[in-house]
């Protein structure tokens, strides 16, 4: 697995992930983890594709914006399947601050969140079990970064806390989804979260 590595300034204070999210509300219960470990090998190729390429870009323009707000914090991203899409640290203390999952939309604006998709905000949900038990492996919050690219905006929710208990309001159920960034469509188990009540900050 390859990293990259960011660096900006430092500050003594990192912001609280906590205030004002709410409790899960399931319509049935999420997949079992163990079902969930391995990544499909397809994956692993669709980063190198010309859509993978631009997804990276996109995901670094969000976790960039999104560390300017909160100087303290910087990040490193993994590459290929992974369980997460990156680590976000406290650049002072070199301490982990929490595991990040970063989706990308380039034509989705804040209004038709909230009128077309009711402020749901999809992941898969084997991202959400992994995300669960690796938070709770590193001891860490699992936190979900959703990028309305078209104007500029990063939706910041947490999912789980460090103990891998979930702190967000979604609904689990299966829909029909993208394969992979490249396209193709699938039948999957995905999480709709809720992102009304998100943190929201201008890239």
């Amino acid at each position: 697995m390859t990293t990259t590595l960011q660096h900006r300034g430092t500050a003594t204070q990192a912001p609280s992930l906590n205030s004002g999210w709410t409790q899960l509300e399931f319509s049935q219960s999420a997949p079992p983890v163990l079902s969930l470990v391995m990544a499909k090998r397809k994956q692993n190729l669709a980063v190198d594709t010309p859509r993978g390429k631009q997804s990276e870009v996109w995901q670094k323009e969000a976790l960039d914006g999104f560390c300017c707000h909160h100087k303290s914090l910087d990040y490193i991203t993994t590459s290929g399947a992974a369980i997460a899409d990156g680590l976000c640290y406290m650049n002072r203390e070199k301490s982990l601050y929490a595991l990040i999952e970063v989706r990308s939309r380039p034509h989705l604006t804040k209004k038709k969140l909230a009128d077309e998709y009711e402020w749901s905000g999809m992941i898969s949900a084997d991202k959400v079990e992994r995300g669960k038990l690796m938070s709770s492996m590193l001891v860490c919050p699992f936190v979900f970064f959703m990028y309305l690219r078209a104007e500029k905006l990063v939706l910041v929710k947490q999912i789980s806390d460090k103990y891998g208990d979930l702190t967000a309001k979604m609904d689990i159920r299966e829909s029909l989804s993208q394969e992979t960034i490249n396209g193709g469509k699938t039948m999957r188990m995905n999480a709709f979260v809720e992102m009304k009540d998100a943190k929201e900050y201008k890239v």
